[in-house]
């Protein structure tokens, strides 16, 4: 274990059983702040991101509509009570063990997800992540604009942010690992020295079988 350097986890359906793009206009429309309409919606972006086809201009716009015009407090309570309300309880036991003991032996984590940073912060701070990278939102004047800043942290476009924290730690993705668990992580998979399919689905898992990667089955 001493020869990884950095240990990288996906999110959704790697670290928690949900996914918080869907969990969250679920939320929103229990809260009357979301019409019935967009569940239908969510569910059709995520068939697209679980196909790896995902047209990320119009998810993006889809789902940061709430955010526009909100104030950064408005968001960060409704993002906790989501967390707390929905989330706390999908955690895999099995992933927070396993993350414990890498702190305990004092390994560097870092959680990375296509998940806006607002939604996302909540997670990385319940497991205690040292670092976390997530799509982040653009601000202005205190408030949401409904736009990311910077590059869309997922899939392939996770590698740059993971070779900056390695920059930082003096170190490659060679000597990194990387945990995920959907045919959309697969470009990340191949960048790391030590990946790991997690729940894997029928392709990924094929995948993972034919590379001889890590296979791992967290409850």
């Amino acid at each position: 274990m001493s020869e990884i350097k950095i240990h990288f986890w996906d999110m959704d359906h790697t670290v928690i059983d949900n996914d918080c793009d869907v969990s969250w206009k679920s939320f929103l429309i229990s809260r009357n702040l979301a019409t019935d309409a967009v569940r239908e919606q969510a569910a059709y972006f995520w068939e697209q991101y679980a196909a790896g086809t995902l047209d990320q201009d119009a998810f993006i716009r889809f789902q940061l509509t709430e955010f526009a015009g909100k104030s950064i407090r408005e968001m960060q309570d409704l993002a906790d009570a989501h967390f707390d309300e929905v989330v706390r309880q999908t955690i895999y036991a099995d992933a927070r063990r396993m993350i414990a003991d890498l702190h305990q032996s004092g390994a560097t984590t870092c959680m990375i997800t296509a998940t806006n940073g607002v939604l996302a912060e909540p997670v990385a701070k319940a497991l205690d992540f040292q670092h976390r990278f997530a799509t982040e939102l653009e601000i202005v004047d205190g408030r949401f604009t409904g736009r990311i800043v910077g590059e869309y942290c997922g899939g392939a476009g996770k590698v740059s942010y993971m070779q900056t924290l390695c920059e930082r730690y003096d170190t490659t993705l060679a000597a990194c690992r990387y945990f995920g668990d959907s045919v959309v992580d697969i470009p990340v998979l191949e960048a790391v020295g030590y990946p790991v399919a997690v729940n894997p689905g029928p392709e990924l898992r094929a995948h993972a079988e034919q590379r001889q990667w890590t296979i791992m089955a967290f409850e």
